[in-house]
């Protein structure tokens, strides 16, 4: 969907009202916030069970909400509105409950998988997801060619290198980047995980403040800045999105059509959000509040052969089943998702609030 396209939908949106006098706009932020409210009350219900993927989602969902609760408050005008009086109620609870489901799942994250909570546990700390980019367009030229039609990097690879930023792997040293991480993490080409994962991989060496020696490296592989690489990455997951969209939203490719739209959302990138997706994203989620095996007999063996792979590598958090056909990451995601949604249908309404 291109800029114009994105503007004509959102026109339509704000000018249809119910007959209460609620905006569709309105109608769809009660509805992701109700949506988001279940999936943390699930994950809640099973933080004893979920794993470190888990708390990532809820702590980038502790984050945005943050942001906004601060954005908001500071908006006077805007906070006459009485959808955006409930919301920022609902939004101050979520926050809370996002913060206890990630507070109380770390202490059985950490027993379950020791070596793997040392490897990657700052990502898990309170605030380290707090960041507050204004919201803005992806340029299309900036989207590369796909070079490699396969999965390039695996999760042991890739947390591998993230260790190298925290000084927990093979090197105590904090942000001692090796060369082969460092292209293996941010080559172009990529598509799939192995791409969300470079935009994943960027993010957190600059969360964690390792942005001199990433300049360092970036300039002697002659790249451009973090910033343009980010933007890089997400224009080709922007790309992914707009096909898997075209093609239905396979269900084997849910989880990452939602990670796409948690992690570049984080950044600013707003075209990741329109109201078409969002109704897809929340006709997904099961009574218990869960998302996970979409019922598709082939999206059940290909996420169970997956799961199988990973674990028969290493014994960690990427995907778990849980009861009544729930999936961990994928609940995440969609948590994580709905958090930027919430961002992003916000700015809409304060921006009609504006103008008028």
């Amino acid at each position: 969907m291109n800029i114009a396209t994105w503007s004509c939908l959102l026109l339509t949106l704000l000018a249809a009202r119910s007959s209460s006098g609620e905006t569709k706009t309105d109608v769809l932020l009660v509805k992701t916030l109700d949506a988001l409210d279940h999936v943390l009350e699930y994950l809640m219900d099973q933080h004893r069970n979920i794993n470190l993927d888990a708390v990532i989602g809820t702590r980038m969902v502790e984050a945005t909400f943050s942001n906004l609760i601060h954005h908001l408050e500071t908006a006077p005008k805007f906070l006459r509105k009485s959808t955006v009086k409930n919301a920022l109620k609902r939004i101050t609870a979520l926050r809370k409950k996002a913060e206890d489901v990630s507070e109380k799942s770390l202490p059985y994250i950490k027993k379950d998988t020791p070596d793997y909570y040392h490897l990657i546990s700052p990502i898990l700390q309170k605030d380290f997801w707090n960041m507050d980019y204004p919201s803005r367009d992806l340029d299309p030229d900036l989207v590369v060619p796909v070079i490699y039609n396969k999965e390039i990097m695996r999760e042991n690879d890739s947390d591998i290198c993230i260790s190298e930023y925290f000084g927990t792997g093979s090197s105590s040293r904090k942000c001692d980047i090796s060369e082969q991480c460092w292209k293996l993490m941010t080559s172009p080409g990529y598509k799939l995980y192995s791409l969300s994962h470079e935009h994943f991989y960027i993010q957190i060496g600059i969360q964690y403040g390792c942005s001199n020696k990433m300049k360092i490296m970036r300039l002697l592989n002659n790249q451009p800045s973090l910033e343009r690489l980010k933007a890089i990455y997400c224009s080709n997951m922007l790309e992914e999105a707009r096909g898997l969209a075209a093609d239905d939203f396979p269900p084997i490719k849910r989880d990452l059509f939602m990670e796409q739209a948690a992690l570049c959302g984080m950044i600013g990138y707003r075209q990741f959000f329109n109201s078409e997706w969002l109704e897809a994203i929340l006709s997904w989620q099961k009574p218990n509040g869960c998302y996970g095996f979409a019922g598709d007999r082939s999206d059940n063996l290909q996420t169970l052969q997956k799961i199988s792979e990973t674990q028969s590598r290493r014994h960690k958090r990427y995907e778990k089943p849980l009861e009544h056909q729930c999936l961990s990451h994928r609940s995440t995601v969609a948590a994580a998702a709905l958090g930027q949604y919430v961002r992003y249908i916000l700015e809409q309404i304060y921006r009609t609030s504006m103008s008028s």
